[in-house]
């Protein structure tokens, strides 16, 4: 892995408290940045039981693993030509790590115009930097406080869940002791929503001149990452209230007039997943007479495989083929201002919360080291 991928970013100079060193942590995704990085990216996502649970019953942790790992590998091999040659059509690998490099240093950047001294670290779920790659660092560097950042703005344990989870596997393996603390999700904070509206805006101008209906009459399709219907249900999971939310506010805000629909993308597997698909909820647009749409990939914060090539390549291709004269799709937050300031407001208060900053007391319930989030709910925002 190139030294560059776990560098960290920080260009604050104001310390925040006495013996007391402070750490972002970013959380995301990650991706393969080559054709040959993508088997093992996906034996490692495929891997993880907080999406593909494939054992139920009460068996041994060695069993468990070794069964998660079979199918791993098995759905793998069976999906490794066509990913590849997914990845082909995007350049060759993911653009993610890099934008969330950007996203880390515009972070840092703006909480060290704040005066706050942090610096700024990214840990991948499934490929480089990892968890572990990440806490070495912050080892080596000696922070003491640490606050997770999830780059997905809406909770769920197969995500955010998932990435806080293994951070603190990677802890303990490296007896980092220090305080955790964790972001709430940014899904209902206005400064979110704002440039969510933005990029609606932004797309629906940027095709003003394509578009064969008034612009105020372009359907906005959000697509959001699915989850398997079961596993919302046991788990009771908020995802999917939350990602209603987002767009039911975001348009009854900033685009009370405009069309809108919700849908659900990147289904794997034959087991129900949240619907409707949008490749479903585009045959229903096109029944309809609709021929003008702008998609909205809601639950993504970066460019990467199922923006690139699920949305604008397959999804492009539906459309076409359903004859839907106009399909775009609006741009991912990546640095704009009030996502990376929403962010930076978060830890802000967080380090306030916790004592962090000159002229202000640890409140008593901000302090636990490394809370474990619950497998029916959120974990509390601390």
């Amino acid at each position: 892995m190139p030294a560059s991928t776990s560098k960290p970013f920080t260009t604050a100079t104001v310390t925040p408290a006495a013996n007391h060193k402070v750490g972002l942590v970013l959380f995301n995704l990650g991706g393969p940045l080559s054709q040959n990085e993508v088997e093992p990216f996906l034996i490692n996502l495929f891997s993880d039981p907080d999406i593909f649970k494939i054992i139920n019953a009460p068996v041994p942790d060695w069993m468990e693993r070794f069964i998660q790992k079979g199918f791993a590998w098995l759905i793998t091999k069976a999906r490794l030509k066509t990913a590849q040659h997914n990845y082909g059509l995007i350049g060759g690998g993911s653009p993610q790590l890099k934008h969330t490099q950007a996203q880390a240093q515009a972070l840092a950047s703006e909480v060290a115009g704040r005066g706050i001294d942090a610096t700024v670290y990214v840990a991948m779920r499934y490929w480089h930097p990892l968890s572990e790659e990440a806490l070495a660092q912050i080892t080596a560097d000696g922070v003491t406080h640490l606050i997770g950042v999830s780059l997905y703005p809406h909770f769920s344990l197969t995500t955010t869940g998932s990435s806080v989870k293994t951070f603190q596997a990677a802890c303990k393996t490296h007896g980092w002791t220090g305080t955790l603390a964790q972001l709430a999700p940014v899904y209902n904070k206005p400064r979110y929503l704002k440039a969510l509206a933005d990029t609606i805006h932004n797309g629906l101008k940027a095709h003003a001149h394509q578009w064969t209906c008034p612009t105020d009459q372009v359907t906005i399709l959000f697509s959001a990452h699915s989850l398997p219907t079961r596993f919302v249900e046991d788990t009771r999971d908020p995802y999917p209230e939350q990602i209603w939310h987002s767009a039911q506010t975001v348009m009854k805000t900033h685009l009370p007039n405009q069309p809108w629909t919700l849908a659900y993308q990147s289904k794997v597997g034959p087991i129900p997943w949240l619907e409707p698909s949008t490749e479903q909820m585009l045959s229903t647009l096109a029944r309809s007479g609709v021929q003008n749409i702008l998609v909205v990939p809601i639950s993504f914060v970066s460019e990467h495989i199922e923006t690139l090539c699920e949305i604008d390549i397959e999804y492009k291709a539906v459309a076409d083929a359903l004859g839907i004269e106009q399909f775009h799709r609006a741009q991912t937050l990546l640095t704009h201002p009030d996502y990376i300031g929403v962010l930076a407001d978060g830890v802000a208060d967080k380090m306030k919360l916790l004592g962090l900053l000159p002229g202000h007391a640890s409140h008593p319930r901000c302090c636990p080291s490394n809370p474990a989030p619950s497998r029916h709910a959120e974990p509390s925002p601390l």
